[in-house]
Order: C-alpha cells, then sequence, then structure tokens
C-alpha cells in the first residue's frame, strides 16, 4: 500500500510539473513571437498543458514496474 501511495505522490507530481513547464513554453513562445501577451492564445496553452500533462501521466502508468518500484521514474536509482 505504501508503495502504491508513493507512486501516486510521485506521479502527481510529475504530471503537475509537466503541465506547468508545458504552459509556460507555449506562452514564451507566443509571447516571443508576437511581442505582446495580449497576443497569447490562452485555450491553445491550456490545450497543450493538458496533453503534456496527460501523456506524463501515462508515461507513469507505463513504467509502474520499470525502474525503481514504486516511483514514475525509469531508472533504478538505489544504491
Amino acid at each position: 500500500m505504501e508503495l502504491m501511495r508513493r507512486w501516486w505522490r510521485d506521479v502527481g507530481e510529475r504530471v503537475a510539473w509537466t503541465a506547468i513547464q508545458a504552459g509556460v513554453a507555449v506562452l514564451i513562445v507566443q509571447v516571443a513571437k508576437s511581442g505582446t501577451v495580449s497576443a497569447v492564445r490562452w485555450p491553445d496553452a491550456l490545450d497543450i498543458a493538458v496533453t503534456a500533462a496527460v501523456l506524463s501521466f501515462g508515461k507513469g502508468l507505463a513504467v509502474y514496474r520499470v525502474g525503481e518500484i514504486g516511483t514514475a521514474g525509469t531508472v533504478d536509482l538505489r544504491p
């Protein structure tokens, strides 16, 4: 049970950070291209952030039994 809780915390953090990073990246690119924040297409930024989060969650599910058990990582970091 503790491994499952650990996995949920780990995958949740990874999903949240992925969504934030993707959303910020879209905003940076749109502002850089247009030169103004008012030209940002907010629905596009949200769509991309949500898509990245869903993909991150899918990756977490796919590697549940790969790498360090109980984490969403693909590499076993145990000594």
